[in-house]
């Protein structure tokens, strides 16, 4: 479920991009337009009539506050369908993971109540009874009946301290800040000039909320947004999808879910990313198959199978009969030390 929502906003975050790029060749057809450096037919002459039209510093304004919007929309859509989809996930597994992220459903539960109760547009289509239903069910320990859409209601901009808010609420703070050390967000926002005076990671989604409430007040538009930053935006928020997404996924592990089997375990690596792993009888691991490396201190990282070999020869899949059989597993990301590697069982997809 987690790994769909991420899909679904790179997805979302390729269409800004050709949006974004579009948008920059539409503006240097301009400026060829007004140099007359262009062989211009009747027809090039109508479309660049269009083009050159409102004025440019109105039109640039325009486009890029439409282009923080935009942004942020990805952005906030993305936060919360995947942190819904954390909490399901949790509450699916009926483990300890469950009744930590129910501690404060009932009081999130009466907070969107309220809104319904003062007709707030947002909820307008929530049912009472059924909001209360819930909340008993829970409260009795039913966790197949939480309502998601509490755990995740937010009434501020999704900046840094709302994430961490609503991952408190639902006993995932330590995935935020997880997610803020990922190393290819820190690299991503050192490249793009993003990281703020003090290298801090959450410079920049603040700075885009700010904005972005800027131009729904009403405030002024800055135009040194222009093309190169509106892609720096972008490829910094995926990186950050990406590393919330993997935290999430670590943190919504737990070893005693059916949700999981135990692929076997590793204590020799090379090259950060390759663990030789030994494995359990009639286990199944495939490439592409997201694997939860938990080291023996309880941490653990969520990982992507990049290839697997047998005996030298790389398989695109495995199924091992006896115990014991060794695997050269190359992960898409460094891994630890000496660790138990779980896949996650299909059917919890």
């Amino acid at each position: 479920m987690i790994e769909k929502v991420l899909a679904d906003f790179e997805e979302r975050l390729d269409e800004l991009t050709s949006e974004i790029h579009m948008q920059a060749a539409v503006a240097d057809i301009r400026k060829l337009g007004k140099s007359g450096v262009l062989d211009r037919s009747p027809i090039a002459e109508e479309t660049l009539r269009h083009l050159l039209s409102p004025s440019s510093t109105s039109r640039r304004r325009s486009q890029y506050a439409g282009a923080i919007v935009e942004l942020y929309a990805a952005w906030e859509t993305f936060a919360e369908v995947l942190v819904k989809a954390f909490v399901v996930e949790c509450a699916a597994s009926g483990t300890s993971l469950a009744v930590n992220v129910c501690k404060r459903h009932l009081a999130k539960s009466m907070e969107i109540i309220a809104l319904v109760q003062k007709g707030i547009p947002r909820y307008a289509a929530e049912d009472l009874a059924l909001l209360l239903e819930n909340a008993t069910r829970v409260e009795r320990r039913d966790y197949s009946q939480i309502n998601a859409l509490a755990l995740v209601h937010h009434s501020a901009n999704l900046r840094s301290s709302t994430m961490l808010a609503m991952l408190s609420d639902v006993g995932a703070d330590q995935a935020w800040s997880q997610a803020l050390r990922a190393t290819d967000l820190l690299t991503a926002l050192r490249d793009s000039g993003l990281s703020g005076p003090h290298e801090n990671a959450v410079f920049f989604l603040d700075d885009l909320c700010t904005r972005r409430n800027d131009i729904a007040h009403g405030g002024e538009i800055s135009e040194t947004f222009d093309e190169t930053y509106q892609l720096a935006y972008l490829k910094a928020l995926r990186a950050l999808g990406r590393a919330l997404s993997e935290a999430l996924f670590a943190h919504a592990f737990d070893p005693d879910s059916n949700f999981y089997r135990r692929v076997g375990s590793y204590s020799e690596r090379y090259q950060g990313q390759i663990a030789i792993v030994v494995t359990e009888p009639a286990t199944l691991l495939e490439e592409r198959d997201v694997c939860i490396v938990l080291y023996k201190d309880g941490s653990r990282v969520a990982r992507t199978v990049v290839s697997i070999e047998l005996d030298d020869e790389r398989q695109k899949s495995v199924l091992t009969v006896g115990e014991g059989t060794e695997l050269g597993v190359k992960f898409d990301a460094r891994v630890g030390q000496k660790a138990e590697v779980f896949v996650r069982r299909a059917a919890s997809i």
